[in-house]
């Protein structure tokens, strides 16, 4: 199980965007299992927190989507992103977005296989009995 706060589903494909507020500075590499969140507070104090990657997040909700799609009968190719809002993060990838025209982007690009008016009513059909 995983909760999705967006699947986007359109001619050129199906997308997962999670979006993470933070405010600060993150901290970490694409491939760490846990991020730091560094926030100094309007009275000067030095907050540290570990989050979840992101990036670790956003792979593990393609592979359960897809499975799912797949076991339904519709075999199409998962797009995961993370939109991070409100902070700094240092950390490159293709997966992490820095603002709302990067989401405008990815999902009107074409993919790797474009999905027809069938495949796309099928894929909606699936995830509204979810």
């Amino acid at each position: 199980m995983t909760e999705l706060d967006n699947v986007i589903v359109n001619k050129n494909g199906v997308f997962i965007i999670e979006v993470k507020y933070y405010s600060g500075r993150l901290y970490g590499k694409e491939d760490d299992f846990e991020w730091s969140k560094r926030h100094k507070s309007k009275g000067g104090n030095v907050y540290v927190k570990k989050v979840k990657n992101p990036v670790k997040q956003v792979g593990r909700q393609v592979y359960i989507l897809s499975h799912c799609l797949r076991s339904s009968g519709a075999d199409v190719w998962v797009d995961g992103y993370a939109i991070i809002l409100g902070a700094k993060s240092p950390v490159k990838s293709r997966v992490i977005l820095n603002n709302t025209r990067a989401i405008d982007r990815v999902i009107h690009t074409p993919g790797k296989k474009k999905l027809n008016t069938g495949t796309l009513d099928k894929v909606c059909r699936i995830l509204d009995k979810r």
